[in-house]
């Protein structure tokens, strides 16, 4: 076999084979077959039967996960030299409970079960190494199940040769070694300085690996020209951030197929580092070119920015998720006030449809005076301007002054563009799944997220229709979990069930004709009929798939703020002040 001294050199590296004999792992080798995969080639699909294990000589793959409907693909964990695939399958004799593709080309050594368990008989000596790396792989497992799962290996790519990676990457080394983390931080030169001669592949990937067990988090910091350690730095990575500055009007060409191919099953993220506290030109100049997961901003001579960062990189940033609710909205800005007076750090801020509204125009203005003035300007009209009703062709209401309003509120900003990372839901009526909105003009997110079935038309998206998101998410603490990758401290602020609970006993019959309802209306008979309001009805019939949900998605938050708004319905304009102070009040006794 080609290279086999050094593939055996290397597996002697690795925790399975640490004990064993050149000759050994020359003769365990050699019971197999060996296969190669091209990058993003599949290995094994989940629901495939486990009728063999693999060892991965060299490359790296990734275990992945698909949501039956959409067929999006969740990263489960990355696979790297030296380690077994597939065993607790093929032990179990149960059909693959995960996809495994190849991150990078990958060589693996194909082993039937069989010939596996007869090669354990005849060497004991694998056996507890084995053991060991079951139970470590289920103990992950559960890990990721319970919000555990953190990438720990980050690579940062500079679009730009510029000075600003070394200038971050100083400023962002000193804000971690302010953390009680161990953590290392390596830029080109650092690698130039350890290797000071020509280095083997396999001596790189060793330094690597090394690197990340004896740290809680490593950060490689290259910029898009450095093509010899970025190769070797994604073979590890879990996690890219591209970092950009005020200058940069695009993606660099070298780096956009770099992202689309070699980085197709790692997470991307897009720092926007600036030096004057100001964006000069729109950052969603660059992330309508690649679809990012999440948008950082960091001014380098605002201290708190770059903190923030650094909780986002080391999986301790606090988020915020404020619940839909109407009118009852006002007690979200009660809760984002008595945090800014505590000092108690946003991080990200989520919400649907009223708590998204909030929650962007915390974003954009954080400061709750100006919100407050904001909100009051776009209620205090005639409501018959919130009622123009139209032809009831695809809802009552036309729309026209919630759109307006939401023009006006939030301008042709983008959401990547706001300082602060945030995101809103509505549901796609189009494809029937939730959507995410994390980037695009702010007023079309929302609007989307507020488009009350019936009575506001649909919010149109590429082509696609969007309805308001609390018809199946009210509360979306998943969506931030998920964002989180199980770690962080999420707070929701639950306000309720959207549509109070009622005793009232309804009557009338299955068939209404409109010669009954005109005499009953003008009071001419019926009058023992009760009715319930249309309204009421539309927004029960709306809003019941979300209250299980809601109660389902209180599992991903770290605390529950639920202010006592029991007499205000979501459709209460007047009193805005006390359900502000209620809002208030929730903190202030959750920190009691």
């Amino acid at each position: 076999m080609e290279n086999l001294d050094e593939i055996v050199n290397s597996l002697r590296h690795s925790f399975l084979f640490k004990e064993q004999s050149h000759q050994q792992i020359v003769e365990f080798i050699a019971l197999g077959t060996i296969i190669d995969l091209e990058q993003n080639q599949t290995l094994f699909s989940e629901g495939d039967p486990s009728d063999a294990l693999y060892l991965l000589l060299s490359g790296s793959l990734v275990a992945y996960s698909c949501l039956n409907r959409t067929k999006q693909k969740i990263i489960i964990g990355y696979i790297r030299q030296g380690e077994l695939v597939g065993e607790i399958g093929a032990l179990s004799s149960q059909a693959r409970t995960l996809s495994i593709d190849a991150k990078q080309p990958a060589k693996l050594l194909r082993l039937e079960t069989q010939t596996f368990f007869e090669k354990l008989e005849a060497n004991p000596s694998l056996f507890t190494p084995l053991t060991s790396i079951i139970i470590s792989r289920l103990g992950k497992s559960a890990a990721r199940k319970m919000g555990q799962h953190f990438s720990k290996v980050t690579l940062l790519i500079s679009n730009q040769v510029s000075s600003d990676l070394t200038a971050f990457v100083n400023e962002f080394s000193q804000a971690l070694n302010e953390l009680p983390i161990k953590s290392r931080v390596l830029e080109a030169k650092d690698f130039a300085e350890h290797f000071k001669q020509n280095a083997s592949d396999q001596e790189i990937i060793q330094f690597i690996t090394e690197l990340a067990e004896q740290n809680d988090f490593v950060f490689y910091c290259l910029d898009h020209q450095d093509k010899q350690w970025l190769t070797h730095c994604l073979y590890q990575a879990e996690r890219v951030i591209v970092m950009v500055n005020d200058d940069d009007k695009a993606l660099s060409k070298p780096l956009l197929p770099l992202l689309e191919h070699q980085c197709q099953h790692l997470r991307c993220e897009l720092l926007a580092v600036h030096r004057d506290g100001h964006t000069s030109k729109p950052l969603s100049r660059i992330s309508n070119t690649f679809q990012f997961e999440l948008h950082h901003h960091v001014n380098l001579e605002d201290k708190k920015t770059l903190q923030r960062f650094c909780r986002f990189m080391t999986g301790k940033m606090k988020g915020l998720v404020l619940s839909g609710g109407g009118f009852r909205a006002w007690a979200h800005i009660g809760v984002l006030k008595a945090y800014i007076d505590n000092n108690i750090d946003i991080d990200i801020l989520g919400g649907t449809s009223a708590g998204a509204v909030v929650a962007m125009l915390f974003a954009k203005y954080r400061d709750i005076n100006t919100i407050i003035n904001k909100l009051h300007a776009c209620f205090n009209v005639n409501p018959k301007e919130l009622k123009k009703y139209t032809l009831p062709v695809i809802s009552i209401m036309d729309g026209e002054y919630q759109t307006n309003s939401l023009k006006e509120l939030f301008g042709e900003v983008a959401i990547e563009d706001l300082d602060l990372p945030c995101y809103c839901v509505s549901y796609d009526l189009t494809h029937h799944t939730q959507y995410v909105h994390k980037q695009g003009l702010i007023w079309q997110a929302v609007r989307a997220s507020m488009a009350y079935p019936a009575l506001l038309p649909p919010m149109i998206i590429n082509g696609d229709m969007h309805i308001d998101g609390g018809i199946t998410n009210n509360l979306p603490t998943d969506v931030m979990d998920k964002l989180f990758m199980g770690s962080g401290n999420i707070t929701a602020v639950d306000l309720g069930e959207p549509v109070d609970v009622s005793d009232v006993k309804h009557k009338f019959p299955p068939i209404l004709k409109l010669k009954t309802m005109v005499a009953y209306k003008l009071g001419l008979r019926h009058q023992d009929y009760k009715f319930p309001l249309l309204r009421d009805v539309i927004f029960d019939v709306m809003f019941c798939g979300s209250y299980l949900g809601t109660k389902q998605n209180l599992q991903y938050a770290d605390n529950v703020l639920m202010p006592k708004l029991e007499d205000f319905s979501i459709f209460t304009r007047e009193d805005p002040d006390k359900m502000i102070e209620l809002g208030y009040q929730s903190v202030i006794q959750s920190l009691k």
